[in-house]
C-alpha cells in the first residue's frame, strides 16, 4: 500500500506542475519560432499554424563529467529498448557482482579493479553499490514538465515481493536556464532464506542554473542514501543442493538469527564554472545543437558529507555458542573485545572538501567549412583541500586534512591523433605522497575505428581498515606499506562493426586483502610478493535482420589466484529478435546467459563487512540463463523477465559466496512510463 500511495503522489504531482504557469527553458542551442510561447517544442500542421507538441526530444541532459569536457553538449533521451532487460546493477554484462545471495546485500566485482581514488579511504565498499554519488545524476534542460516512472518486481516463495525496484525522476525548467528536479529510488528484496531482507532509500534533489551568455553554470544537489540489510551470516546447511528431496528455502537454518547493518548517506554538493576569454560555437551536423567551446574556465567545488556504518547484534556469547561448526572455533564471533551481551558497533565520517581549478583551451581558428584546426591543447591544474572526522565507537576520534593537486595537459595533433598526461599528488596529510601518474594515447585510423593506450602508475597508502580497527569482535592496529600498481592497457574500437578488443596488464606490489585462519577469525594480510594480472576483452554484437547476438568474453590470468579469486574465463552473450508491429508496438525477446569458469569462493564476515581469503572450494563452471520479453508502446516500455529458468538443468542451484545459495527461478514483471507534457 505504501509503495501504490508514494505512485499516485508522485503522479499527482506531476499533474500540478503541468498546470503551473511558468517560462519554458530558453533554447540556447538553438532558435524558437517566432509567435509561439517561449520556446515551446513546435510543429506546423497542413494549415500551416504553429502546434504545440511533447516528445523525446523535448528533454535534453547532460552529466556533470560532460559539463566539463571541452565543449557544452547535451544528450538526446533515450526511448528505445536498448539494454533495457539489464536494469539490476549485479548482473551488468561488463560488470558482474558476486553477492550475498540477493539484491541489496553485500556484493563485490567478480572481475577486480585496482585503481583507487587518492586521499583518505575508510574501505568499507561492500554496500556502496547501492549509494547515489553526485556524478551519477543527471541534469536536465526540457521543453516541458518530465517525469519518468519504472517499476520492476518479482514475486518469491516467501511472503512480501522477492525483489522489487521502484525508480521515479520529475524535472522542469522554471526559467529559461533554470532547471529543478527530484529522484527517489526504493529497491530490495526478501530473498528466498532467513534473514536476507533489505531495502535501499535513494532520494535526490538537483538545480541546473546557466547564465543568459552562457558563461557561468552551477550544478547543485542533495542526496540521502539509506541500505538497510539483514545478516544471515550464511546458511549452515552447505549440501542443499546434492540433496535428491526437496528442502524449504525459509526453513534452512542460518548461523545468525538478529544481525543488522545499516549505512547511512547524506550530502550537498554544489560545482560551479566561469568561462573566460573568447567563447567559439559550432552547430553539430548530426544533433542539430550547438556546442560550445570555451578559451578558458574557472570552476569551484563545494562538498560536505556524512556517512555512518552501523552493525548490530542482540545475541550474547552464550547464545552464539549453538553456532559451532564442527572442528572450529567455537563461536561465529570469535573475539569479543567490547560487549559480552552484544554487538552495537557505529563508524561515522563527516567531510568538507573545496577544490578550485583552471582549465585552458587552445585551438587553431575557426574554418570556413565550420571545423576548428587541426592541433590544440588543454591544461587543468586544481587544488582540493579535504578536512575529514573520523569515528569509530568510542575508540577512534580522528581528524584528517589532506591537500591534493591535480594537473591534466593533452595535446591534439590533429583530429586523429590526442595525447594527454594526468598527474595526482596529496601535498600534505595523513596520505602525504599518495601518487597517480598516467599517459593516455588516442589514434584514429577513420572508419577503421580508434586505438586507446594508457599507462599508468599508482601509490596509495592502505585503507583504514587494513591499519587501523576497533569494534565488538575485529581490533587491530598495523601499519602496511603503501600499495603500488602499474597498469598498461589498450583499446581497440570500430563503431560501424559493433567491435570492442583490450588487453590490461598490471602488476602490484603490497596488494592488501584479508584472510581467515578459522572460522571468522579475520584479519587483514600485505602479500609479500608482485602479483602479474592480465586481462583480455571482446566486445562485439552481431546482427542478422532482425535477429541479433550480443557477446562480452574476458581471459584473465592471475598469478595469485587464491589470493585474488577470480575465474580464467568469463563470458555473457544475448541473443535476440527485435521487430515493430502495427507501425507502434516495439518487440525484443531474448536469452541472456552468463558463464564463468572455476574460481575459489570469498567468505563474508557481517560483523567486519568485508569479503575475505580462507575456503579452498571454488563455483562456477556453471550457466545462468536467463529469458525476456521487452515491448515499447508509445511512452511506455515493458518487461517480462525469467530469471535462471535453466535451474535444475543439471544443478539445483549455484553459489556465488561461500554459505550464501544464490536465488532461484523467479519471474519478474516492470514497466517504465515517460511524461513529456
Amino acid at each position: 500500500m505504501k509503495r501504490v500511495a508514494l505512485i499516485l503522489f508522485f503522479i499527482l504531482f506531476h499533474f500540478i506542475s503541468m498546470a503551473q504557469i511558468g517560462t519554458n527553458p530558453g533554447n540556447a542551442y538553438g532558435s524558437s519560432q517566432p509567435g509561439v510561447t517561449a520556446n515551446q517544442p513546435v510543429f506546423k500542421g497542413d494549415s500551416g499554424a504553429a502546434k504545440n507538441v511533447y516528445h523525446a526530444r523535448s528533454v535534453k541532459s547532460i552529466t556533470e563529467k560532460n559539463l566539463l569536457t571541452d565543449s557544452l553538449t547535451l544528450n538526446s533521451l533515450d526511448t528505445t529498448l536498448h539494454d533495457f532487460e539489464h536494469y539490476s546493477k549485479l548482473y551488468q554484462p561488463s560488470a558482474y557482482y558476486i553477492n550475498l545471495g540477493n539484491y541489496g546485500l553485500a556484493a563485490t566485482p567478480l572481475l577486480p579493479r585496482f585503481n583507487q581514488p587518492l586521499g583518505f579511504n575508510n574501505g568499507q565498499t561492500t554496500l556502496s553499490l547501492y549509494i547515489l554519488q553526485p556524478s551519477d545524476i543527471n541534469y536536465y534542460r526540457n521543453k516541458s514538465p518530465y517525469t519518468e516512472l519504472s517499476y520492476i518486481t518479482g514475486k518469491g516463495q516467501k511472503p512480501g515481493f522477492s525483489e522489487g525496484l521502484f525508480h521515479i525522476v520529475h524535472t522542469r525548467n522554471i526559467h529559461p536556464r533554470l532547471n529543478i528536479g527530484i529522484e527517489y529510488n526504493r529497491s530490495g528484496s526478501n530473498g528466498y532464506y532467513a534473514r536476507q531482507t533489505a531495502d535501499i532509500l535513494n532520494f535526490d534533489a538537483f538545480l541546473w542554473y546557466q547564465s543568459r551568455n552562457l558563461r557561468y553554470n552551477l550544478i547543485t544537489n542533495f542526496i540521502t542514501n539509506t541500505v538497510d540489510a539483514d545478516e544471515n551470516g550464511g546458511v549452515k546447511n552447505n549440501t542443499l543442493f546434492t540433496l535428491t528431496s526437496p528442502f524449504t528455502h525459509p526453513f534452512e537454518p542460518v548461523y545468525l538469527s538478529s544481525a543488522h547493518t545499516v549505512w547511512k548517506d547524506a550530502g550537498f554538493y554544489a560545482r560551479q564554472y566561469y568561462l573566460i576569454g573568447k567563447i567559439d560555437s559550432l552547430r553539430d551536423p548530426v544533433s542539430h545543437q550547438v556546442k560550445v567551446y570555451p578559451t578558458a574556465r574557472a570552476y569551484y567545488t563545494f562538498q560536505y558529507k556524512h556517512n555512518s556504518y552501523n552493525f548490530n547484534d542482540n545475541r550474547s556469547v552464550v547464545s552464539q555458542a549453538a553456532n559451532t561448526v564442527a572442528g572450529s572455533t567455537p563461536l561465529y564471533y570469535p573475539n569479543i573485545f567490547l560487549d559480552t551481551l552484544g554487538t552495537a558497533d557505529r563508524t561515522s565520517q563527516s567531510a568538507i572538501t573545496n577544490e578550485f581549478g583552471l582549465s585552458l583551451f587552445g585551438r587553431g581558428n575557426l574554418k570556413a567549412d565550420k571545423h576548428f584546426s587541426t592541433s590544440g591543447i588543454r591544461l587543468d591544474a586544481s587544488i582540493k583541500d579535504e578536512y575529514i572526522h573520523y569515528r569509530q565507537n568510542s575508540f577512534i576520534d580522528s581528524t584528517i586534512n589532506n591537500i591534493s593537486v591535480h594537473a591534466n595537459a593533452g595535446y591534439e595533433l590533429s583530429n586523429r591523433f590526442n595525447l594527454r598526461v594526468i598527474g595526482d599528488y596529496v601535498l600534505a596529510g595523513p596520505n602525504h605522497f599518495d601518487t597517480y601518474l598516467a599517459s593516455i594515447g588516442s589514434l584514429s585510423f577513420g572508419s577503421l575505428g580508434t586505438l586507446n593506450v594508457k599507462a599508468s602508475y599508482q601509490n596509495n597508502a592502505p585503507a583504514l581498515v587494513f591499519n587501523r580497527w576497533y569494534t565488538n569482535s575485529y581490533r587491530w592496529n598495523f601499519h602496511f606499506a603503501n600499495v603500488k600498481t602499474k597498469t598498461l592497457s589498450a583499446f581497440f574500437e570500430n563503431t560501424t562493426l559493433n567491435l570492442k578488443l583490450g588487453v590490461e596488464y598490471n602488476l602490484i606490489d603490497g596488494y592488501l586483502y584479508f584472510a581467515g585462519i578459522a572460522n571468522q577469525v579475520v584479519f587483514p594480510n600485505q602479500y609479500s610478493g608482485q602479483i602479474k594480472f592480465f586481462k583480455a576483452m571482446l566486445d562485439k554484437d552481431f546482427r542478422f535482420g532482425k535477429a541479433g547476438f550480443q557477446a562480452h568474453l574476458v581471459y584473465q590470468h592471475n598469478s595469485a589466484p587464491f589470493i585474488i579469486r577470480t575465474p580464467d574465463f568469463y563470458s555473457t552473450a544475448t541473443l535476440y529478435y527485435q521487430n515493430l508491429y502495427f507501425k507502434v508496438l516495439n518487440v525484443k525477446v531474448g536469452l541472456d546467459a552468463t558463464y564463468y569458469t572455476h574460481a575459489y569462493e570469498y567468505d563474508y564476515a557481517p560483523g567486519l563487512q568485508q569479503f575475505f581469503v580462507y575456503t579452498n572450494q571454488k563455483n562456477g563452471d556453471y550457466p545462468i540463463a536467463d529469458v525476456f520479453l521487452l515491448a515499447g508502446l508509445r511512452r511506455t516500455s515493458f518487461i517480462l523477465r525469467y530469471d535462471y529458468f535453466n535451474q535444475h538443468l543439471p544443478h539445483a542451484g549455484y553459489y556465488t559466496v561461500h554459505n550464501y545459495p544464490m536465488p532461484d527461478h523467479l519471474f519478474k514483471f516492470g514497466l517504465s512510463w515517460k511524461f513529456y507534457d
